[in-house]
């Protein structure tokens, strides 16, 4: 039930969000008459993939996430979204392809570039992790901290594999998310920290 209350006010702040200038339909984006399943108060499959991921509803979110590319066209925030609930439920390969596809229709976001880095030092590929992290921190002129810090970190895991020759993979990354929040690699002994960007 609290589940349930909680998941109801994140879709209420998400349709609310996305009554600004850039969704001149009151919250709509790209559908006209969005279906009644979504029920009240109507929003988008995207947004709904959103709320589901605030909740931790990670299935939900990336069918969610699938149902706005098919219903409400391709779009980048889609694939990076269902790319992010992919990487949650442990599916790294398939989070990876979505990250891919995601740059396909924005190569110049750095959250995607950034969240496929994680994926691949994941997944243990450090020097395509390295090259998708150099990325983000170019295209923001060198302003991303995360893509700075992630980028020391992979560097730090690049120069231990050559060392030892044993590959290391740390454990789980967190990604970056879409908003004003963005989270870094860290070390194992470290604790999660959150970078308001």
């Amino acid at each position: 039930m609290k589940r349930a209350a909680t998941f109801a006010a994140a879709c209420l702040a998400a349709s609310l969000a996305a009554c600004g200038p850039e969704h001149p339909k009151g919250g709509l984006s790209a559908l006209d008459d969005p279906p009644a399943t979504l029920g009240t108060p109507r929003t988008t499959w995207l947004d709904l993939g959103r709320g589901y991921l605030q909740v931790g509803e990670s299935r939900l979110a990336k069918a969610a996430f699938i149902r706005s590319i098919r219903l409400e066209g391709l779009s980048a925030a889609a694939l990076t979204g269902a790319g992010i609930a992919a990487e949650r439920q442990g599916l790294l390969h398939e989070a990876r392809r979505y990250f891919e596809r995601a740059l396909q229709q924005a190569p110049s976001s750095e959250i995607a570039h950034n969240n496929l880095g994680a994926v691949q030092y994941r997944l243990g590929d450090y020097l395509s992790a390295k090259r998708s992290f150099q990325a983000a921190f170019a295209i923001s002129s060198g302003t991303n901290k995360v893509a700075s810090h992630n980028l020391g970190l992979v560097e730090l895991a690049i120069q231990k594999n050559a060392e030892t020759e044993i590959p290391l993979v740390h454990n789980p990354l967190p990604l970056q998310r879409e908003g004003t929040s963005e989270y870094r690699l860290l070390r194992a002994d470290t604790k999660k920290e959150e970078v308001d960007g």
